[in-house]
């Protein structure tokens, strides 16, 4: 329901002059101003890190001499990722930026249909291909860090009504990736894109013990490992156990778990504490445990809570029950434990990231593979976004999300100037200290460059 206002042509033009600020607009194709110069940076990074090379290595050759290389649809793709593009369409802003094209060397951008036909004709070979260029990366921020890592194992719905995605364990149509972090870095060191029915417990002893051994071979090594009950197998217990990895897995409530839980003395409860000694509403205590086919004994906590749901007139477990396995002997007190393991949270926070930060809850195709292709790059292009706070940028920019970075950072104003032999951006409407940053961030970056 709305109102028509019966205006005249005389009040039209009165209104149009009458504006609340005193500017006037204009559209000009002819000056290269781009709205994203702190893109360049990411730019002169991915050519620096040699993903550029990367690509025309791994991912497949054009067809014809009509064809776009490889590197035609990734690096458009993983800038427009780091600018703040969430959809498959948005790629026209940086075909439509000549300033930003020209800062970074961006001969041609296909069209998002373009975009989408790439995608669907990668064969699973070349999805692979995608978490190998993820690789790189990885390999080249964990040799410039030191001390032992911690691995973060968890999985991350996406919901999506698409042609061929399968309903997940929660009822809702989409896609079910695995994902493994580094949480002392915030980096992603692995993914796997899989089908919604898939369930996260599937093959999860061969998704981390790869991790793990690619770590290795960057010249670290994973010395503690937290999950969900998606690893709480014999394969993954017996892996840690004998590369000296400490884990800390939350348990499947299977008969035997529940039995023993049964049989702790109600004298054996303790308080749980935070870490500012401050008493909350959960109880936990502990046994030793050991699973069929495990080769070794582990401790089991357990921490109980009221069951909020309790029914007068039915018959309710009084307690809720939550179970944490680990290998921690002496050194963690049950206590410690939980308080560890609590900080695999960070792994929804990580999740929350990829999904409100580069739009990762979002596949633009009906095909499993195409939408594989695009996380691949989405997942690559947080990553690169990671490194840079490692390798680029003052250590109290690691706190700095992806929003504030664009913010301050990404999405500022440059006059892309052609000169002779060279280009000159000059950065406009930001603080001195931001144009600092700038300059010292390139050259760090032209000493990656070929390391």
């Amino acid at each position: 329901m709305y109102v028509k206002a019966n205006i005249t042509e005389s009040e039209v033009s009165y209104i149009m002059q009458q504006k609340i600020l005193p500017f006037k607009l204009e559209f000009s194709s002819k000056e290269k101003i781009t709205p994203y110069a702190g893109v360049g940076l990411y730019g002169e990074m991915f050519k620096a890190l040699g993903i550029d090379k990367e690509v025309e290595l791994l991912l497949p050759k054009p067809g014809s001499g009509a064809g776009f290389e490889a590197n035609t649809y990734v690096y458009p793709l993983v800038m427009m990722f780091i600018g703040g593009g969430k959809y498959i369409e948005d790629i026209r802003k940086i075909q439509a930026d000549e300033g930003l094209r020209e800062m970074c060397q961006i001969d041609e951008v296909p069209s998002s249909d373009a975009l989408g036909d790439w995608m669907r004709r990668m064969s699973d070979e070349k999805i692979l291909s995608i978490q190998e260029l993820n690789n790189s990366v990885m390999k080249k921020v964990i040799r410039k860090t030191a001390g032992g890592l911690t691995l973060d194992i968890d999985a991350m719905e996406i919901q999506a009504e698409k042609g061929d995605a399968e309903y997940t364990y929660t009822g809702n149509k989409g896609y079910m990736p695995m994902l493994g972090f580094i949480p002392e870095l915030d980096l992603c060191v692995g993914y796997e894109f899989r089908e919604g029915n898939i369930p996260p417990a599937d093959k999860n002893y061969e998704f981390s013990k790869e991790i793990i051994e690619r770590i290795v071979k960057c010249g670290s090594k994973i010395e503690r490992l937290r999950s969900d009950s998606a690893a709480y197998q014999a394969k993954v217990l017996n892996c840690a156990e004998e590369k000296k990895i400490k884990y800390t897995i939350a348990v499947d409530k299977d008969e035997s778990i529940v039995q023993a839980i049964k049989e702790i003395g109600a004298d054996e409860w303790k308080p749980v504490m935070d870490r500012n000694g401050i008493r909350g509403d959960q109880e936990y205590a502990e046994f030793i445990y050991s699973m069929n086919k495990s080769n070794h004994a582990f401790r089991v906590v357990v921490l109980r809570w009221k069951n909020p749901q309790q029914d007068l007139f039915e018959k309710e477990e009084e307690y809720c029950y939550y179970g944490i396995a680990t290998n921690y002997e002496e050194e963690k007190s049950g206590q410690e434990v939980i308080w560890w393991h609590r900080g695999r949270s960070n792994s929804e926070n990580y999740n929350k990231a990829l999904k409100d930060g580069f739009n990762l809850d979002y596949v633009p195709c009906g095909e499993y593979g195409a939408n594989a292709v695009w996380f691949g790059i989405g997942i690559l292009a947080y990553n690169l976004f990671i490194a840079s706070k490692i390798l680029l940028f003052p250590k109290d920019w690691m706190k700095k999300t992806i929003h504030t970075v664009r913010w301050q950072f990404i999405q500022i104003a440059g006059k892309v100037i052609r000169r002779a032999r060279s280009v000159m951006v000059r950065l406009c409407g930001i603080p001195r200290e931001i144009y600092e940053h700038y300059q010292r961030a390139r050259e760090r970056c032209g000493l990656l460059y070929g390391t």
